[in-house]
């Protein structure tokens, strides 16, 4: 075997391994939002959970996403007197 055809031969492994790990995580497949197991719908209510607590000052609208013993926490309810609801 040739050096070229040994490189030909080493590309196109190369080439077809990559494209099945690509298809293989199921990105080209289009159903990407279902992969992971519910990262995204969770970050999602997370974030929205995170913009009603700064619109409303509702500290338990955020409680199910932080531990309540935790410093996060402790800084949320420490910022709860400040916001105004509604920003008004």
């Amino acid at each position: 075997m040739t050096e070229r055809l040994r490189l030909l031969t080493a590309t196109l492994l190369v080439a077809l391994l990559a494209a099945g790990f690509w298809y293989s995580t199921s990105w080209v497949r289009g159903d990407h939002r279902k992969a992971g197991g519910g990262e995204i719908e969770a970050a999602t209510a997370a974030v929205a959970a995170w913009g009603s607590f700064a619109a409303t000052g509702d500290i338990g609208v955020v409680s199910a996403w932080f531990a309540v013993d935790g410093p996060q926490y402790a800084q949320l309810q420490s910022e709860v007197g400040s916001i105004l609801p509604g920003g008004v």
